[in-house]
């Protein structure tokens, strides 16, 4: 007997089918002796633009500790071809870069839902790439470093894992972090006024004065604990946008607690300063995730 569908169910037959012919990724060689991805998709989220991932891997060997790069901009811009991480790769880690909805899209803590979202995705892919999944490590700049810290600190938080791009069978933890001149403490001052809206703000929907004890729950210092990752918190003590006493904060507390934290001070650094991507400061980064790898 032939079987009778509507033509709904012959429409949605017909968007599978399309979905399937889609070619998948391509592998690109731009940088000398590495593989990389780009686009991505991790997650769909209705309503919103696909979220997407660049991927780059070392051509030989593996599997490689994974590096997910978050980049900044005050979480209202930026993009995550931003910093020069991919340095990294050459030195046999995977760097996948990361993007997340931005605070004209979406509030707080939707960034945080879909950073996981991107967590549990390189995981249950980490076979096809060649990704070492008991490795992972976030690496954020300025306001991506604020979410990296999120991520490894909220491990345990069921209100702030959501269910971005699924994969909900694969952990989002993290094993170690790299903080470069992130925020960590909305209410402590040592930062000139800025002009325009203010990005805390933008990214919560409301100013941390109507709300803090719920503002506090958006910070990284609420939440450390002893069982976190190890930490390496880079700034610069000349930074005009995010003090180095932001830093200064998260190192105290961490440690305070018994958890692994260094905080390196770059002297006369300014805010996405070049010396963050020296090969001397590069050399301490390797050096410090490869200590805490092994």
């Amino acid at each position: 007997m032939t079987q009778v569908t509507s033509p709904f169910e012959r429409q949605m037959a017909l968007f599978a089918t399309l979905r399937a012919n889609v070619p998948g990724p391509r592998a690109r060689h731009d940088y000398p002796g590495v593989t990389s991805y780009y686009d991505l998709t991790y997650a769909e989220v209705p309503g919103f633009r696909p979220l997407a991932l660049d991927l780059h891997t070392p051509d030989t060997g593996g599997p490689f500790p994974v590096l997910l790069w978050v980049h900044g901009g005050a979480w209202s811009g930026g993009t995550r071809a931003m910093g020069q991480a991919i340095k990294l790769v050459p030195r046999g880690f995977a760097l996948a870069a990361a993007q997340y909805r931005l605070s004209g899209e979406a509030k707080y803590p939707a960034q945080v839902h879909d950073l996981k979202g991107a967590l549990r995705w390189l995981r249950a892919n980490a076979a096809t790439y060649g990704l070492d999944a008991q490795h992972v490590a976030g690496w954020g700049a300025s306001a991506g470093a604020l979410l990296v810290n999120l991520l490894a600190l909220t491990a345990a938080r069921a209100d702030l894992e959501g269910d971005v791009g699924g994969n909900l069978d694969q952990p989002s933890t993290l094993q170690a972090v790299v903080d470069y001149f992130g925020p960590s403490d909305f209410f402590a001052g040592g930062n000139p006024e800025r002009p325009g809206n203010n990005p805390v703000t933008s990214l919560l929907g409301y100013p941390i004065q109507d709300r803090p004890d719920a503002a506090r729950q958006a910070m990284p210092l609420t939440h450390v604990r002893a069982d976190a990752p190890p930490f390496l918190i880079v700034h610069g003590d000349a930074d005009p946008l995010v003090s180095h006493g932001q830093s200064e904060l998260l190192h105290q507390a961490l440690t305070q607690v018994g958890a692994r934290s260094t905080l390196v001070t770059l002297p006369n650094a300014l805010h996405e300063d070049p010396e963050f991507w020296s090969d001397q400061t590069l050399a301490r980064v390797a050096a410090f995730l490869e200590d805490t790898f092994r």
